[in-house]
């Protein structure tokens, strides 16, 4: 379905009228009186965008404004003309909260017969390793933690019961779990969903 703007664009005409206020020229004088009278956010175009004279870039309130460099929407900086970014820098929200950080790793039988035609992944290995704020700059996983503990664990009897039995054991000292794993998205989410469905425990998806 195509659809249409609901304000059509204004005509171009060759004559290139000069704004005082916010020093952006426009190519009609319609154009010209619209950013007077459009409002962005509560308040007149023309206040809300303006040209710097030395460089003739855009000048928005909402990042400070360096001559000769482009704003960069995705590392939220300042950059020379060319710079590109493909990823937005984690911003470290976690640190004021005392969290517990738990990296897991799955191990299967491929493709077990299930019925005369189908086959099902069995999780027969699970190996986790976890630190708090106390242990993250300790290198060596076999030290134990004054505040969390043994730091290593491998469940095999069954994975998957073993390991949300870990993951929703009491902490007093903590305050959040993060559990990551290599592929939680795209597979190992999907078992622990499965096993905590079939075990009745109250659990939701969290989108974010």
């Amino acid at each position: 379905m195509l659809r249409l703007p609901v304000i059509p664009p204004c005509i171009r005409t060759n004559v290139r009228i000069l704004c005082g206020s916010c020093n952006r020229t426009f190519r009609s004088q319609t154009r010209f009186e619209k950013h007077k009278t459009n409002k962005l956010k509560g308040k007149p175009v023309c206040f809300q965008k303006r040209n710097r004279g030395k460089c003739n870039g855009l000048i928005l309130q909402s990042y400070k404004h360096e001559c000769f460099k482009q704003y960069c929407a995705f590392c939220l900086q300042n950059r020379e003309a060319g710079h590109y970014c493909y990823m937005c820098p984690l911003a470290n929200e976690l640190t004021k909260a005392i969290t517990c950080y738990l990296y897991f790793m799955t191990l299967k039988r491929h493709k077990t017969l299930l019925t005369e035609s189908s086959t099902v992944h069995i999780h027969n290995l699970v190996c986790l390793q976890h630190f708090c704020k106390v242990c993250e700059k300790e290198p060596d996983i076999y030290v134990d933690c004054v505040r969390c503990g043994r730091r290593r664990h491998a469940f095999w009897d069954d994975p998957m019961g073993d390991l949300l039995t870990y993951l929703c054991k009491e902490r007093s000292w903590c305050k959040k779990v993060i559990a990551i794993a290599h592929n939680a998205k795209g597979f190992d989410a999907h078992f622990i969903l499965g096993k905590s469905h079939s075990s009745k425990m109250d659990s939701k998806i969290n989108s974010e």
